[in-house]
């Protein structure tokens, strides 16, 4: 007895979709090393004939490449393989994204980010591009903050005849932010970059890294860094495009870069992104291009 496929038949209502599937799909991925829980998000474009898509199909493609993803690293070459089952999966989609989101650490914690998408054109292979970031909680300070405070620490030594360049050696108060900054990177399904690279830079583009666990004079010292190294969002971002820069990555591949700080003393946060292509970026860096 064959069941009907009720996801073949006419919609009642016949338009298009851009991106049905399913989210929020726990799995454990198993590196061979290690293990970590990553949430992944698989999804189909539907045509304007179709009334739904297959879901197990979408399980099927994860539970027949989950296990071999060799490091964690490789999570976009995990995404990559996904979409390209999916495609054999929904002959009837031309475009199919995974996107992949895990907690792990290297050298410290991060949320490794992975993503590909996969497109289909009659009589051609499919086109697959993928992405593999980082996201990475931090410390900034506020420059703005920090010299009013020392003007106006400045003014008061000047007043008890005291020299204010003794301000040039201690830690000036500011107001500061736990700050989230991610860096992603776009590339073909052949090129490859580590996310634990990308998650360094990110960390090291704020003021200071965060900590699960700080004793009294660890706290101090951490305080200490921080204010000595005040970083505006904006900073931040072109802190991570600057070092990004120095990777060796195809001119062709697109650097996204953002920040926000979760304000500590304002009822709004500040952000700031970039998504240039990384030859634009390498130019504009050296000073021969300018932004469109």
């Amino acid at each position: 007895m064959v069941l009907p496929d009720i996801h073949a038949n006419l919609p009642d209502v016949p338009v298009s979709l851009n991106r049905v599937g399913i989210t929020d799909l726990k799995k454990v991925i198993n590196t061979g090393k290690t293990s970590f829980t990553a949430t992944i998000d698989l999804f189909a474009d539907l045509r304007a004939d179709r009334k739904g898509i297959n879901l197990s199909r979408n399980l099927e493609a994860v539970n027949e490449l989950v296990e071999s993803v060799p490091s964690k690293s490789d999570a976009e070459l995990l995404c990559a393989g996904i979409a390209r089952k999916l495609l054999e999966k929904h002959e009837e989609a031309e475009r199919v994204e995974a996107n992949l989101k895990a907690r792990v650490k290297v050298d410290f914690e991060f949320d490794l980010i992975g993503s590909a998408v996969a497109y289909r054109k009659k009589g051609e292979s499919p086109l697959i591009k993928k992405a593999i970031g980082a996201e990475v909680v931090g410390i900034t300070v506020c420059p703005c903050a920090q010299e009013l405070v020392k003007e106006y620490s400045r003014g008061i030594l000047q007043k008890k005849g005291i020299d204010p360049k003794i301000l040039d050696e201690l830690p000036i108060a500011s107001h500061n932010q736990r700050s989230v900054g991610t860096l992603i990177v776009e590339t073909d399904e052949n090129e490859r970059v580590d996310a634990a690279e990308l998650a360094k830079i990110v960390r090291d583009s704020m003021s200071a890294p965060v900590s699960g666990l700080l004793k009294r004079p660890d706290e101090r010292d951490l305080i200490i860094q921080a204010h000595a190294n005040p970083k505006f969002v904006e900073d931040c971002v072109r802190g991570m495009l600057a070092r990004v820069a120095k990777l060796n990555l195809s001119d062709d591949a697109v650097v996204i870069a953002k920040q926000k700080n979760y304000e500590s003393i304002h009822e709004h946060n500040a952000y700031a992104e970039r998504t240039v292509k990384f030859a634009d970026l390498k130019k504009e860096l050296k000073g021969n291009g300018s932004r469109n």
